[in-house]
C-alpha cells in the first residue's frame, strides 16, 4: 500500500455541489490514476423487495446501487435520494472494521419533523481499497426503512442513500457493514455523510457513534467530541492521522485483561489479540465493546461536532432496541461523596467495610485512615486504599484493620477516615491498529475542572522488548504521574521511510510501523474532587457485671391471727346453766360453768377438724360433770332430809 502521502485537509463542500469522479486526465502524485480491478463481491438482496432508490447520473439499472425501502408507516416519510454529499469527516472513509466485527453504527437523534440524511459513495482515490458493503437505515422504532448495497456495479459517481422525515422522537441507526469476498480482509471504505436538518437548516451536534471504523489514505485531521454518561466532555484532535484501516474508541476502561471479573483498566498500551508480538501476549488483553461481558463498561458517545445543547438527558427509543444505556445529552454536576458508614466484621477488631455513595460523578475513591491518631493522614503508619468506581451509586472499600506496618490497630481508640473522590469521568482514547499518527493526539477536557485541562497519560512499557525491528518510534514510553500537556499533539509516531521499501502495514507483530497491530491507550480524567470524613468510634468491651453477695433471708415474725369470739355453740339449757353446787360439801356456793377452748380454734378456719373434736370433748366433759353434780346433790339431799316418821 502506498505510504508517506502528503497531509490533506478537506473542507466541507456546499450541499448543492455533487462530488464527481476526477477526470481521466487528473493525476495523483504526478502520475495518472491507474486502472482499478475489483473482485466480484457478494451481492446482498434486501428482504423487502421494493424498488431501487439509488440515483446515478447516467447510470443504467445494472450499475445502480440496490436500495430497498420500507413503507411510510415505519416512523418516517420518504423524501428523496440524495444527489449531493457533504463529508461528515473530510478525508476519512467509513468502514465496518475488524474490531467492530465488520459493522460500524452511526447514530442520529431526531425529533418529529426533522430530516435524517444518509449518503455514501465509493472513494475515487486510487490507493483506497474497498469491499462490497450494505448500509441499513433503521428508525427509532426498530424498522429498517432502507437497505442499500454498494458493490462492483456502483460507479464512483453514484451516491447511495436516503432522506427521511422522522415522525418519532428518538435515535436512528445507520449501520455500515463490510462484506468482503471470502478469505479477504477489506473494508467498505466509503465517503459518507450522516446529518440531521429541519426545513433545510442543519441541526448540528446530533450525530455520533460509539466505535468508529475508518480508513485513511492521505493523512487527515480528525476532530471529535467524547461525552460521558455524567456530562464529562472531551475534545479529541488527531493531527495528520493515517491509521490506514483502524478503529477509534473512547470508554471508561480502555484495554482490559481477559478473564478479569471486574474488567478493570490496565492503564497501558497492548498488542491486539490477533498479533503474534511477544509470543502472542495480546491474546491476554482485549478492547471490550459490550457491558454484558465487561462489568461497568461505559462506551462514551463520540460526536462529530460539539453535542447539541438541546439533546435530552435520556431518550427511550433507540433503533437498536436497547432498554438500558439510553442516556444522550448528559449534563455535568460537580462530584460528591455522601453517606459514609463503616461496619466492623466482628467485635474486638477494626477489620470491616467502608460504604458510601457517589450521587453525581464516578471516579477513583481514595480511602485514607489515620491509624496513629495524630490527626493527619500522611504518616508512615497510616493507610491508603484506592478503588475505581466506574458508575455513580454506592461503593465499598475493604480494610483489614491493620496499620501501614501490618500490625492490627487497637479498637480501644477512635479511628479517623477520609474518602476522597478524584479522577472523575476517566476517559480512555484508543487508537487501534493505527499505522501512522504523524501529528499525535491532543485531548482537551471541557468540563470537570480547569486544572491541567490537556493533561494526557500513557504507558507503552509493554513494547520495550518487542519494538527493535519496528519502522518508527514513539517517545517517551511512559508519561510522568502528572501526565503531559497534549497541546499541539503528543504520543506520535513518525512516517515510515517508504524510500527504503518499508511497508507500515506488515501485520506480522514485529515489523511495520510502531502502531501496527497495537491498541494505543491515552487516558485523561477530571480535576474536580470531593471528600467526606468519618470517625470510627472506639469499640471498648463492656466488662461483665460482678454478682452481688447472696444474703441469707431473715424470716419475718408472723403475728398470730387475731382472735375472734365465735357465737356459743347451742347446748342444752341444763348443761349451760346448771344449778349452783356447793363445793367441798357446802351446798349453795356458786361455781363457774365449765367452758370449751374451741372458740379460739374456730378463728383459724383451717383447723375445723380440731374444732369439732374439741367441741365434742367439751360437751362430753360437761355432760359428765352435770351427771356428777346431780349425783352429789342427790346424795347431799339424802343426808340432809330426816327420814319420814313411821306410822
Amino acid at each position: 500500500m502506498p505510504t508517506n502521502h502528503p497531509v490533506t485537509t478537506l473542507s466541507r463542500q456546499p450541499a448543492s455541489q455533487p462530488l464527481l469522479r476526477p477526470p481521466a486526465s487528473e493525476t495523483f502524485r504526478g502520475e495518472p490514476y491507474p486502472p482499478r480491478r475489483f473482485k466480484r463481491g457478494r451481492r446482498v438482496v434486501g428482504c423487502l423487495g421494493l424498488a431501487a432508490l439509488a440515483t446515478t447520473a447516467g447510470a443504467t439499472p445494472a450499475t445502480a446501487a440496490q436500495s430497498f425501502s420500507a413503507s411510510a408507516w415505519a416512523g418516517a416519510t420518504k423524501m428523496a435520494t440524495p444527489t449531493t454529499l457533504t463529508e461528515t469527516l473530510p478525508g476519512v472513509l467509513v468502514q465496518g472494521g475488524m474490531t467492530n466485527r465488520l459493522k460500524t453504527t452511526l447514530f442520529a437523534y431526531t425529533k418529529p419533523g426533522d430530516t435524517v440524511r444518509a449518503a455514501f459513495r465509493r472513494s475515487s482515490l486510487p490507493q483506497d481499497s474497498w469491499a462490497p458493503s450494505t448500509i441499513k437505515l433503521i428508525s427509532p422504532s426498530g424498522v429498517v426503512t432502507d437497505e442499500l448495497t454498494v458493490d462492483e456495479r456502483t460507479t464512483l459517481t453514484t451516491i447511495v442513500g436516503s432522506e427521511r422525515v422522522s415522525t418519532e422522537d428518538g435515535v436512528w441507526s445507520i449501520v455500515v457493514e463490510d462484506r468482503p469476498p471470502a478469505g479477504e480482509v477489506r473494508g467498505a471504505n466509503l465517503v459518507w455523510e450522516v446529518s440531521v436538518n429541519r426545513s433545510g437548516a442543519p441541526l448540528r451536534g446530533r450525530v455520533f457513534t460509539e466505535s468508529l471504523g475508518v480508513h485513511t489514505g492521505p493523512p487527515a485531521d480528525i476532530d471529535l467530541y467524547a461525552l460521558t454518561r455524567t456530562g464529562g466532555l472531551y475534545r479529541q484532535l488527531l493531527r495528520a492521522y493515517d491509521g490506514i484501516d483502524s478503529t477509534l474508541q473512547v470508554s471508561n476502561k480502555g484495554n482490559t485483561r481477559l478473564g478479569d471479573p471486574e474488567c478493570s483498566p490496565t492503564y497501558r498500551s497492548v498488542p491486539m489479540p490477533t498479533s503474534p508480538e511477544a509470543g502472542g501476549i495480546g491474546r491476554t488483553f482485549r478492547q471490550p465493546s459490550d457491558a454484558s461481558d465487561c462489568s461497568g463498561l461505559e462506551r462514551y458517545r463520540l460526536f462529530f461536532e460539539a453535542p447539541a445543547p438541546d439533546l435530552p438527558a435520556i431518550t427511550p427509543r433507540w433503533a437498536d432496541g436497547r432498554t438500558s444505556d439510553t442516556w444522550l445529552g448528559a449534563r455535568y454536576s460537580p462530584p460528591q461523596v455522601t453517606g459514609l458508614t463503616f461496619s466492623r466484621r466482628a467485635s474486638g477488631a477494626n477489620a470491616g467495610v467502608l460504604t458510601g455513595t457517589l450521587p453525581t460523578q464516578p471516579g477513583t475513591v481514595d480511602l485514607q485512615i489515620d491509624t496513629d491518631g495524630d490527626g493527619q493522614f500522611d504518616g508512615s503508619a497510616d493507610v491508603r486504599l484506592s478503588r475505581t468506581v466506574p458508575r455513580t451509586g454506592t461503593f465499598s472499600v475493604d480494610w483489614d484493620g491493620k496499620d501501614g506496618a501490618g500490625a492490627p490497630t487497637p479498637t480501644t481508640k477512635p479511628v479517623s477516615m477520609r474518602a476522597t473522590l478524584s479522577r472523575t469521568n476517566e476517559a480512555h482514547f484508543l487508537r487501534i491498529d493505527a499505522e501512522r499518527s504523524i501529528g499525535g493526539i491532543e485531548i482537551e477536557r471541557l468540563t470537570g475542572g480547569t486544572t491541567a485541562p490537556r493533561a494526557v497519560h500513557f504507558d507503552d512499557s509493554l513494547f520495550a522488548d518487542s519494538s527493535a525491528a519496528r519502522h518508527s518510534r514513539s517517545t517517551p514510553a511512559v508519561s510522568p504521574p502528572s501526565g503531559l500537556d497534549s497541546l499541539g499533539g503528543l504520543h506520535r509516531w513518525a512516517p515510515d521511510d517508504t524510500a527504503a521499501g518499508r511497508n507500515p502495514n506488515m501485520n506480522d507483530g514485529s515489523t511495520g510501523s510502531w502502531g501496527d497491530l497495537r491498541s494505543i491507550d491515552d487516558w485523561a480524567f477530571g480535576a474536580d474532587r470531593a471528600s467526606a470524613n468519618l470517625v470510627l468510634a472506639a469499640d471498648i468491651p463492656t466488662p461483665a457485671p460482678t454478682p452481688a453477695p447472696t444474703a441469707t433471708a431473715t424470716p419475718t415474725p408472723t403475728s398470730p391471727p387475731p382472735t375472734t369470739t365465735p357465737s356459743p355453740m347451742p347446748t342444752p339449757a341444763s348443761a349451760l346453766t346448771p344449778a349452783p353446787t356447793p363445793t367441798s360439801g357446802h351446798p349453795g356456793t356458786p361455781r363457774t360453768p365449765l367452758r370449751s377452748d374451741s372458740s379460739s380454734l374456730a378463728s383459724t378456719g383451717s383447723e375445723s377438724v380440731a374444732i369439732g373434736i374439741g367441741a365434742a370433748g367439751a360437751v362430753a366433759l360437761g355432760a359428765a360433770a352435770y351427771l356428777l353434780r346431780r349425783r352429789n346433790r342427790r346424795a347431799s339431799s339424802d343426808d340432809a332430809t330426816p327420814p319420814a316418821p313411821t306410822s
